[in-house]
């Protein structure tokens, strides 16, 4: 389960906007209801619909939009904010570095059944229910007999039962379904990538152009990560807020130095 936490203490637009009368019995809210935007709530009648139901913030996933994307996005949140004058705050979520199967034979999803061998390679094959690839290339070298590989958010799991040069042969866990391009997690285990990715530096550009709310760092090891991604934001003199995804052991480790 990914942690969520807020690393700045200024309030936002919209809770500054949201403040009631000090006689009000309503109190001021500063939990968020915070939504993804997708294509299924990317039309204004749905998103105005979650507004009035009580979503205060919505969620944009740099791993699946493009700059255009999420352009119309925050175009259309705003629009609807404005109509329905409720205050509805937009939180950029980068990708950070995503260690990611690879594509599947005939695009097609594969079933991988607890006990059964498999093995994830380097290579750039159509995988199937024995073999799958991975982006990450130094993956052999990261693991040892034993280690833990989970698979689209920890919904599967594997066990390494060898690595060699270019490969890992492991043993299914867990098992279930798994489509293309999912997440690859390495237990603590340091994957040794930056934070920040040139397609994150990318995307937080073009978030603070468009005026976000706040920005997700993801995969938060300690708090240089954090402290990167500030300066970015300070350098165009925008007062976005930082969200630090804790996601990793070490990263509970360093909680308290990533919070200040």
């Amino acid at each position: 389960m990914t942690t969520i936490v807020r690393t700045h203490p200024k309030a936002d637009a919209s809770d500054r906007e949201a403040k009631t009368p000090a006689d009000s019995p309503m109190p001021l809210k500063r939990t968020k209801v915070l939504a993804t935007l997708g294509p299924a709530s990317m039309n204004p009648e749905v998103l105005k619909s979650l507004i009035e139901a009580g979503t205060n913030a919505v969620r944009l996933n740099c791993s699946h939009a493009s700059q255009g994307e999420l352009t119309r996005a925050v175009r259309l949140v705003r629009r609807c904010s404005s109509q329905l004058r409720i205050p509805v705050s937009i939180m950029l979520d980068l990708q950070g570095p995503r260690l990611r199967t690879g594509r599947l034979r005939n695009g097609e999803p594969v079933m991988l059944k607890a006990g059964s061998p498999i093995t994830i390679t380097t290579e750039d094959v159509p995988g199937t229910e024995s073999l799958i690839s991975t982006n990450y290339r130094d993956l052999p070298k990261k693991v040892a007999k034993g280690s833990r590989i989970l698979l689209d958010e920890g919904n599967l799991e594997l066990q390494v039962v060898r690595p060699n040069s270019h490969e890992v042969a492991c043993e299914v866990v867990v098992g279930g379904i798994l489509k293309e391009h999912k997440g690859i997690n390495l237990p603590r285990i340091d994957i040794n990538l930056p934070a920040v990715t040139a397609k994150d530096r990318q995307d937080l550009e073009w978030g603070l152009t468009l005026g976000v709310d706040y920005v997700a760092l993801s995969f938060v090891r300690d708090a240089d990560d954090v402290r990167q991604v500030r300066k970015l934001v300070r350098s165009r003199n925008k007062h976005t807020l930082v969200v630090a995804k804790i996601e990793r052991p070490e990263a509970i480790v360093k909680i308290h130095a990533i919070l200040e």
